[in-house]
């Protein structure tokens, strides 16, 4: 079993539901998945493209942090 994709699942699924529910998308989910995601593609030997997937990730999140003034629906 992938216990990588488990977690990205997992992980995901709390997005929707409090998207959903609360209409938030909290960060701690958000760097929850980039860790999970950094650490499954070192794993899989794809470490230069995991760096640029959290970077990328990273860099959007605090861009819409500031641009929200620093907190986005609540």
């Amino acid at each position: 079993m992938d216990y990588y994709l488990l977690a990205l699942g997992l992980g995901l699924a709390r997005h929707c539901y409090t998207d959903c529910r609360y209409y938030l998308l909290y960060d701690s989910t958000n760097a929850f998945l980039m860790a999970v995601g950094l650490v499954r593609g070192w794993r899989m030997g794809l470490l230069e493209q995991s760096w640029q997937g959290f970077l990328l990730l990273g860099g959007l999140m605090v861009l819409v942090y500031y641009a929200a003034r620093g907190g986005m629906g609540e």
